[in-house]
């Protein structure tokens, strides 16, 4: 599972910048290519950290780094399309994969947040 989100956070990743590439070539859109250029390969980034955390807190704080990513450049993203510097239908699914990344995050982060109670809770 943790390989699987891993993969999937990478190609997300990869799939933003070729946003990021396209806009940058829009007159206007250059705020909007540096926004989602710089959140949008974060969440990746951030999500291999946490891999790697230190303590089981230290691993509930980047993944909440993680969503605060996530949630930002899905904000993002809905600002492209309101705008539509480019077609809103080809960003359907870019940003129904945001949805989901920021679900799954939140998930992520709620559960290790109850089990860092019920840890705490055995320790007594």
């Amino acid at each position: 599972m943790k390989r699987d989100l891993d993969q999937r956070l990478r190609r997300f990743a990869t799939r933003i910048l070729g946003l990021a590439n396209e806009l940058y070539k829009r007159p206007g859109a250059r705020r909007m290519a540096d926004q989602i250029a710089g959140s949008g390969p974060s969440i990746r980034l951030n999500y291999a950290e946490s891999q790697a955390a230190s303590s089981k807190n230290h691993f509930i704080s980047l993944i909440e780094t993680t969503e605060r990513e996530a949630r930002e450049t899905q904000a993002a993203l809905e600002i492209i399309i309101d705008v539509a510097y480019v077609n809103p239908k080809r960003l359907t699914d870019l940003y129904i994969e945001s949805c989901e990344i920021v679900a799954i995050l939140t998930t992520i982060a709620k559960n290790a947040k109850a089990n860092r109670g019920k840890e705490k809770r055995r320790k007594r």
